[in-house]
């Protein structure tokens, strides 16, 4: 009886920890900027004052670009983006690459989604070719990061929103 007693309280504390562990994963924002990849996505994010809301409540998919993305915009584009008097703007392009909820690719497989980002927008999510996934222009190079109040889907290029 008393070996029961001993394997149930093991189990029990073998519970708890995993449950504590598992709260502890890295928010999207914790993810983004441990990852390596996404430099300028992060420092972008912190010019524009969104760490906060990557950190927070809310689940949220971002299809982040590398930085090979940043890169390939027109030259000078990233540099007048983080000035501040183009701030409102930034953090449209930001939100762009946003869509509400958790979504892994598998969601996409075999078919084309239609969704909005955060900003509104309409966005075509392809993932009726093979393995290969795109989003509008963009190709998703990395699937899958997991966060814990969201997904990171790393692309090679930016969701940049269409001129008002």
């Amino acid at each position: 009886m008393m070996w029961k007693t001993i394997a149930g309280a093991t189990a029990l504390s073998l519970m708890v920890v995993g449950t504590a562990h598992a709260s502890q994963a890295p928010n999207l924002y914790e993810r983004a900027n441990a990852d390596g990849s996404f430099k300028a996505f992060v420092t972008e994010v912190n010019a524009a004052g969104l760490s906060d809301a990557l950190k927070g409540a809310g689940e949220w998919t971002i299809f982040a670009p590398t930085d090979e993305a940043f890169a390939a915009l027109p030259n000078g584009t990233v540099e007048r983006l983080l000035e501040p008097e183009n701030k409102d703007e930034l953090v449209i392009l930001l939100k762009n690459n946003i869509i509400p909820g958790k979504s892994f690719v598998s969601q996409w497989a075999n078919g084309k989604v239609a969704t909005q980002t955060k900003t509104g927008n309409a966005i075509e999510i392809d993932g009726a070719t093979a393995n290969q996934f795109t989003v509008d222009d963009a190709q998703i190079v990395r699937k899958n990061i997991p966060a814990a109040n969201g997904m990171i889907h790393a692309l090679d290029g930016v969701l940049v929103p269409p001129e008002s």
